[in-house]
């Protein structure tokens, strides 16, 4: 299967999409890292309980989407994730999971293999020094750890790397790496200075800059990126939905202001909230997207 969360393409006919391309859904808020620039700014430390998580795997699949991206907090924080997914799996869902490495265990090994979700590991950097930069100190080693066991196993993963003016320059070392760990996809994203990282606005690359960075990924069919940084055109609200841990549907993957809120996964029909909710008429009628200084709300 083709890995169509990133290889998505904003155009302006997500302004009529009949659903989402997919819907992201935290299954705790838990996190073992406290990374320097992390969209959240603070984590309280809840979870869905199991069943909760099925009856939302329920709708979302009766909605007629059918790909789950499983993030948090860190999803392997669960010891039930191996259910969840089992569950997903069988309601033909495609899985995604989006984790910061560190706690994959052996014995998380055979699920992964046998049900070949699509797994996604953030790292920064190429060692200890260049990823702590933006990431949890001394984090990397259990990363690495655990990114071999993966390989040795022949289970195929994805690497995320956020890019700041904190990495940036060691971009080709970090494609380098990344080859090396023999990583499926290797994705880029453009750093973001909200929540945690609200305070390091002088981390965030210039126009120019991602462009020069977007020129260089092209060259190679495995390294994929965000043109929508440039373009302006954001797939929030457009392109996919969002469900928190407090069963909010909301929006964008990294912010969660009440403003940004359409409804409750329980209480509201996510059919009727997409189809028609006036907040998501007026996002769409956007043309363009200021990520930096976000404008969605503004434009309320």
């Amino acid at each position: 299967m083709n890995n169509r969360l990133f290889r998505i393409r904003y155009n302006i006919s997500v302004i009529n999409r009949i659903k989402p391309s997919f819907i992201r859904l935290d299954v705790t808020d838990k996190c073992n890292l406290s990374c320097w620039g992390c969209y959240r700014s603070e984590r309280k430390k809840n979870d869905l309980s199991m069943d909760k998580i099925f009856q939302i795997i329920d709708k979302i699949k009766k909605f007629g989407v059918d790909t789950i991206i499983f993030g948090g907090g860190e999803p392997f924080f669960r010891n039930d994730l191996k259910e969840i997914i089992f569950y997903a799996e069988k309601k033909n869902i495609n899985c995604y999971i989006v984790s910061n490495g560190t706690l994959i265990k052996k014995s998380d090994l055979g699920f992964l293999k046998k049900y070949s979700p699509n797994l996604s590991i953030s790292l920064d950097g190429y060692n200890e020094k260049t990823n702590g930069k933006s990431r949890t100190p001394f984090s990397f080693e259990g990363v690495i750890k655990n990114l071999y066991l993966l390989k040795n196993k022949n289970i195929k993963f994805n690497l995320v790397t956020t890019l700041s003016k904190m990495n940036i320059q060691y971009l080709e070392k970090i494609i380098s790496f990344g080859k090396k760990l023999g990583v499926k996809e290797h994705h880029f994203v453009r750093f973001i200075p909200i929540g945690r990282g609200s305070v390091y606005r002088n981390w965030y690359l210039s126009d120019n800059e991602w462009y020069k960075v977007i020129e260089r990924l092209k060259r190679d069919k495995k390294l994929l990126f965000d043109e929508k940084c440039l373009t302006g055109d954001c797939g929030a609200g457009k392109e996919f939905l969002y469900i928190l841990v407090n069963r909010d549907i909301t929006i964008c993957t990294r912010k969660s202001e009440k403003e940004m809120i359409l409804g409750n996964i329980f209480s509201d029909s996510i059919e009727e909230i997409w189809r028609h909710s006036i907040l998501l008429k007026k996002i769409k009628s956007l043309k363009k997207v200021d990520c930096l200084n976000c404008n969605l709300i503004k434009n309320q």
